[in-house]
């Protein structure tokens, strides 16, 4: 009996390139997606957030002195009294935690330029 012809070595040792090549691609891929998020997208996420909470407070202060003929007070205590305007209460900066000003000249939300 002649023994058959082999197709493939007996033993396999280590990788071949093209595995090695989509072994890496993937790799690539996952560090890609991953990597964003670990190294500072959450401070990215605060700071858009804290523009959209200025952009809401202006709006609705723009809304107070429409309905009352004066803006509210600067550290906009009358109108975070107000559940018709913050119904959850005044939002603050989730940068730093802080409060919220106006200029009460101009009703604009004071500093917080992250």
């Amino acid at each position: 009996m002649t023994p058959l012809p082999r197709f493939y070595p007996a033993k396999r040792i280590g990788l071949s390139l093209l595995e090695l090549l989509a072994a890496l691609a993937i790799m690539g891929v996952i560090a890609v997606a991953i990597v964003p998020r670990i190294s500072g997208g959450a401070g990215q996420a605060n700071d858009s957030s804290c523009q959209l909470r200025k952009a809401v407070i202006e709006v609705q202060v723009s809304l107070w002195q429409r309905e009352n003929g004066r803006w509210p007070m600067q550290d906009l205590s009358d109108i975070g009294s107000d559940v018709r305007f913050f119904p959850d209460g005044l939002p603050r900066c989730p940068v730093d935690s802080t409060r919220y000003t106006i200029d009460a000249s101009t009703g604009r939300v004071n500093g917080h330029h992250h």
